[in-house]
Order: structure tokens, then sequence, then C-alpha cells
């Protein structure tokens, strides 16, 4: 597999997941605070598997204090703050994956640019 058809692949699973995990965080009714919580730690660890995460390091960092105000809600009690908080680092996770995506479409438009011009310039001599 080339190196254009690997970050194609890598791009649709980060949309994917995406979008997956904003809609179960949706879905849930009535909403759990601690499984609000459990999501949104799994999308900031996929975007910190990417190679691309330095990309989307304040976000993620957000994300973490959200995460970490969150649990502190839960044990105090606070379901309603912690609902909002989670909510919240997930949605700038789900921010931070999205971006990564973004950055690798660009970077397969540059390389299929670049394609294309030198493809033109074997033909055109």
């Amino acid at each position: 597999m080339n190196e254009f058809a690997i970050k194609l692949k890598q791009a649709k699973k980060a949309g994917f997941y995406c979008l997956l995990l904003l809609l179960s965080a949706c879905a849930s009714t009535p909403k759990q605070p601690d499984l609000l919580v459990e999501n949104a730690e799994q999308a900031i660890a996929k975007s910190k598997r990417s190679p691309l995460s330095n990309l989307v390091k304040e976000e993620l960092e957000k994300a973490e204090k959200k995460v970490l105000n969150a649990k502190q809600a839960i044990d105090m009690g606070n379901k309603n703050e912690a609902i909002w908080l989670a909510e919240q680092a997930l949605s700038d996770a789900a921010y931070a994956n999205a971006k990564i995506a973004a950055a690798v479409y660009k970077d397969l438009a540059r390389n299929q640019e670049e394609t294309l011009k030198k493809y033109q310039e074997i033909y055109q001599k």
C-alpha cells in the first residue's frame, strides 16, 4: 500500500471515530457523567496516538483539564457540572481529531498536486 493510500485510510478512520464518539455521547439517555468521561478519555487517547498529535496539543490539554474537573465534580456529587465538563472535553477531543483529519487531507491534496505537476512535465516534453 502506498503512502497516499495509508494517509487516506488514516484520515477516513479519524473522521469516522470523531463522528462515532459524538453520536455515542449524544445518544446516551439519561446521561451518565462517568460514561461521558470515559468517552472523552478514549477520544483524547485516540488523538494522542496520532503521529500528528503535536498539531492539537493545546486542544488535548484543554480536554484533559476538563476531564479532570469532571472527575472532581463527580466526586463532589455535582452531576450536572460533571456532565457539562465531560461533554466539553469530548467536544474538544473531537475537534482535535477533526483537525488531525483535516491536516491529513491537506497533505494528501498537496501530494496529489505535486504528482499531477510531475506528470504534466513528463507528458509535455
